[in-house]
This record gives C-alpha cells, sequence and structure tokens, in this order.
C-alpha cells in the first residue's frame, strides 16, 4: 500500500542522496491519508524492518540532465534527487534521535506515515504540553511539545531579522504561564531567567514576575572563574592567556602577601636582570620604598643614572630584602617587622630559593579567587615582574593591551555591574534566587 518516492543512492554519516524518477508520483494517498510532498524540511521513511525505521529529513532538491537512451547523446532528459540528513530512528513504536547505524544503498524511501509523525512529536511527559501550530510540512497535524524536554535540553530558535522568534519566546513564556494561572503547573517548580536584551519582554503579571533593573545588577567579583575572566579581556593565547591565568593564580597571594611579594621580586630583580638599569632601579626602588628602614636607607644610595649603589651598602640591601621574605607576613602582621630590625646574617641566595619554592607551592593551592579590581591589576602588575626577572624583557609590551582592556573593563563597569557594595550584592543574590517563576533581567541599557 506504501508508495515509494525514490532510491538510496548515496549513504554518508551525515546524509543521504535519493533518487527521485517521476517528480509526479510523490503525491498519493495512504490509508485514506493524502500526503504531497513540500520539498525542503519533508520528512522521510527508510524501512529496515516494520519495525525499525530510519528517518531522514530534506534539506536540499537538484536536478541533472540525462540521456533518454545510452546510445544517444543529443536528446536528454531531466533526473531529480533529493538530499536529506538523518533525524533519528523509530523502532518499536518509540523514537530516538541520532542514528548508530545507516540504510544501505538500494533502498526504497518514502514519505512518513501520519502515524509515524505523532510518534516523533508525541509528548513523554505525561501532561504538561504545549502546541505552538502545525508543522509546516504537515499542515493538518499540530506537534504536542513536552515542556519537560524542550527545557532540559539545549534550545535555538533561529531566523531573521523579522521572522517572530521573539513572539515565539513570549508565546513559550506566555502559554507557561497561562497554566499556572489554571493551577496545571506549580510556580515553585519553575525557575526562568530572561536577558531582555531588547526590551521585548513585557510584564504582564506581576505575581509571577520578578523584574530587574540595569541599576539593580550587581555581581560579586569573587564569584567570576578563570573562563569568566577569559571572556572578559579575551587576552591572545600565545602571552598574554598565560600572564593572566598566572595573575588569577596570584591574586589571593598578592591580597595576603603583597609586601613579601614585592621583596622578592625586587631581590629577583636586584640579581637577575642587568638590561635597563635606569628602568630596574625604578621598579626595584617602588616595590621596596617602606618595607623596612634599612631598606629605606639603602635606597636613598641607590644610584638614579648608573642603577648601583654608592658607597658599598649593597649588602645592607641584600640583607634587608633577604629578612623581609624570610618573614613571610601577611600584611596585616607587617607593623611588627617594619619597627624592628633583624641583625642576623642571611644567605641571600638561599632566602630567595626558599621563597621561589614558597611561592610555587602557594600558587598550587591557590583559590583562584579576584576580591576587586585593585587586586588584579596588581596581581597582573606582579606576573609581568615574575616573567621579567626570568628574562622576558618584552612580555610587558605584549601585554599592554590585556592591561588597556582591564583597565576599560574597570572603568566601564567596576560601579555599574561589579560593585563591591555588599548591600546591593545581597540584595541582587535574593532577587536571582528564582523567587517568582520568571525573572527578568533589563540589560539593554549595557553599551557591550
Amino acid at each position: 500500500m506504501r508508495r515509494s518516492i525514490g532510491v538510496l543512492n548515496k549513504v554518508y554519516p551525515n546524509k543521504v542522496t535519493i533518487d527521485i524518477p517521476d517528480l509526479m508520483a510523490l503525491s498519493h494517498n495512504y490509508k485514506g491519508d493524502y500526503y504531497h510532498c513540500e520539498g525542503i524540511n519533508e520528512l522521510l521513511t527508510i524501512y529496515e524492518t516494520e519495525d525499525e525505521k530510519y528517518i531522514y529529513q530534506v534539506i536540499g532538491m537538484y536536478e541533472k540532465e540525462k540521456p533518454y537512451l545510452p546510445e544517444e547523446d543529443s536528446k536528454f532528459g531531466v533526473e531529480s534527487y533529493f538530499e536529506a540528513i538523518p533525524l533519528g530512528k523509530i523502532e518499536e513504536n518509540e523514537f530516538h534521535f541520532g542514528l548508530s547505524k545507516f540504510p544501505m544503498i538500494g533502498k526504497d524511501v518514502y514519505l512518513t506515515a501520519l502515524e509515524d509523525v505523532k510518534i516523533i512529536f508525541e509528548s513523554q511527559s505525561g501532561g504538561f504540553d504545549l502546541q505552538l501550530g502545525p508543522l509546516t510540512t504537515l499542515r493538518e497535524y499540530e506537534p504536542v511539545i513536552s515542556i519537560d524536554h524542550l527545557f532540559t535540553h539545549h534550545m535555538s530558535i533561529l531566523g531573521n531579522t523579522g521572522s517572530g522568534k521573539s513572539t515565539t519566546s513570549r508565546t513559550l513564556l506566555h502559554m507557561i504561564e497561562q497554566k499556572i494561572e489554571k493551577g496545571e503547573l506549580n510556580p515553585e517548580h519553575i525557575n526562568f531567567l530572561i536577558f531582555d536584551v531588547h526590551d521585548e519582554y513585557g510584564i504582564e503579571d506581576a505575581e509571577n514576575h520578578e523584574v530587574v533593573e540595569l541599576e539593580d545588577l550587581v555581581i560579586d567579583l569573587k564569584t567570576l572563574e578563570e573562563s569568566d575572566w577569559i571572556n572578559l579581556v579575551n587576552p591572545s593565547d600565545g602571552v598574554q592567556l598565560p600572564v593572566l591565568l598566572q595573575a588569577i593564580r596570584l591574586a589571593p597571594i598578592v591580597e595576603k602577601y603583597k609586601k613579601w611579594l614585592s621583596a622578592y621580586c625586587a631581590l629577583e630583580m636586584y640579581l637577575n636582570v642587568r638590561t635597563d638599569v635606569v628602568g630596574t632601579r625604578r621598579k626595584i626602588v617602588s616595590l621596596s620604598k617602606g618595607l623596612s628602614v634599612g631598606l629605606d636607607e639603602a635606597l636613598d644610595r641607590y644610584h638614579a643614572q648608573f642603577g648601583n649603589l654608592e658607597n658599598n651598602p649593597e649588602a645592607l640591601l641584600l640583607k634587608e630584602l633577604a629578612n623581609i621574605i624570610s618573614q613571610h607576613k601577611k600584611d596585616s602582621d607587617w607593623a611588627s617587622l617594619k619597627e624592628t630590625r633583624n641583625e642576623v646574617t642571611l644567605d641571600y641566595k638561599e632566602e630567595l630559593s626558599k621563597a621561589e619554592e614558597k611561592l610555587n607551592k602557594m600558587q598550587e593551592r591557590s583559590l583562584k579567587n579576584v576580591t576587586s579590581f585593585e587586586v588584579i591589576n596588581d596581581a597582573i602588575e606582579f606576573a609581568l615582574l615574575l616573567e621579567e626577572v626570568k628574562g622576558n624583557s618584552q612580555v610587558r609590551s605584549y601585554c599592554s593591551t590585556l592591561i588597556t582592556r582591564i583597565e576599560v573593563l574597570e572603568k566601564g563597569l567596576a560601579k555599574v555591574i561589579f560593585s563591591e557594595d555588599t548591600d546591593k550584592i545581597t540584595a541582587f543574590n535574593e532577587i536571582i534566587s528564582c523567587r517568582k517563576p520568571f525573572t527578568t533581567l533589563r540589560v539593554s541599557g549595557l553599551e557591550d
């Protein structure tokens, strides 16, 4: 009783080609239902057995000339063929997306029967369903869409500008809202977070909706992960990405041990960096100033032009830096160190080696937690310094755009989105705890 529309000619994992011998034979009756091939998006069936069927969807239609007879080369007819992609398989009256095996060439191809269309689109949720309208290729059939299956999988609504994407989204939300009002759905079991980018989602029922305006949007900077920072500042893979990742690891260390880390970098730089003596002196002075009385005395005699120490107070400078990094104190405990001088002679190279080992262990155990833009800026600076003491003198110039992007991010969004206002953060976290079924974030006011 079934009427084949064509025969499989080519089979690939991602598509098949079907020879269509007679376009006029595409329309026919089957079990009292009229079938007419609509072309693109039409569902096709290839039978393995009566209970095992491959389902494909047409994505292209073509025609090519062929000679009427093998020996003729001047008289041609037209041969048509379809291309189709695999959707899934019907087995024992259940539809499963995707194919693990494929039909053989030479198999007959049929328009999918109405009872099989119902199997493909039938709901398995047991009640909570939606109907958006008829299929474009089968106007007499309106598929039932399971809410649970629809919203527990990835989904996209695609179309040109003005084709109705937002209208479709609003329709889905409105249907769900109607089911809530009718008591068919429990509002406590529903959580929708809507990013309203173009102010398209008007609120009709305040009882079921929570609206968050732009000025109420606050994100706790501590919640950002490495991937968030990468998305925000878009570093280049070669140099900027490793520097950014190291800065994120250094951030908690900088916050607790900034002065210790400053002394460590200053000692590393004094011992290992031999280029740009004036620039190196400036960095060493900036890192060391105010860490101890002895350091300030030694730095006062640091020659600005030649980058060396007058009257040989080098031993004092090295001793003071080694003394500081041997302490490994938190910044909150630093006052006592500034007031007292440790007169014990230290091997600064040994202390530097110990400090490097401590720093590596701290980075391995780092929580990668950035609490403020001030901390990430300091961490970027230390990440660059640690590269420079290894001899990478060009790293700062390579990372100039990374630093600029973080500055732009701080100036543009620090007070708008990444506020440190604890009251705002608490209030925002309460809002997005989804106390109501629908929470809409109006973000159209953001420039980017």
